[in-house]
């Protein structure tokens, strides 16, 4: 209800055999070996029993292994994909995300606007930045080197927070 935006400066050092999910998330993932949004094929993955999350997604295992705006409103995932375009090993990226009052996002890659999600997450949800790696092979080490997350919100008082 704080309208949230985060901005983070992101690489990989090798993106073939891994997932990567990166944004503003609530607090819960079902076990370590998950990342809070995963894709398998084209469907996305959201982890935890009502996940709620808006954020940015990579994964070799979706049909088309690209940036996806990724979202989850108490367990009603969607994403979309932003082209086609992929991660390069060890080199920088900057997203952000700008939520609203009311839940609706825009999302920017590389200072560039790629899209916007009506009620993207319920508003009423605390979230927190969040950055996660899983890699999909059993003998792949992978880095995810983040620069910086920088987050800023409203600092008006609700009712909600007050209560």
């Amino acid at each position: 209800q704080q309208a949230p935006s985060i901005e983070f400066r992101v690489k990989v050092d090798d993106i073939t055999t891994v997932g990567m999910a990166l944004g503003l998330f609530d607090n819960v993932v079902n076990t370590n070996d998950q990342i809070k949004c995963e894709i398998s094929g084209t469907t996305i993955v959201d982890r935890g029993t009502t996940p709620t999350f808006v954020g940015f997604c990579f994964d070799t295992g979706a049909t088309t292994a690209a940036w996806y705006m990724v979202n989850s409103a108490s367990g009603t995932q969607g994403g979309t994909l932003v082209g086609t375009t992929a991660p390069v090993n060890a080199t920088y990226e900057t997203f952000r995300i700008d939520l609203d009052k009311d839940g609706n996002a825009a999302y920017y890659r590389n200072g560039v606007p790629v899209g916007a999600k009506a009620s993207a997450v319920t508003n009423t949800v605390a979230l927190a930045p969040y950055a996660g790696l899983i890699t999909r092979g059993a003998a792949a080490v992978r880095n995810l080197d983040v620069d910086y997350f920088e987050i800023w919100q409203k600092r008006g008082e609700t009712s909600a927070i007050l209560a």
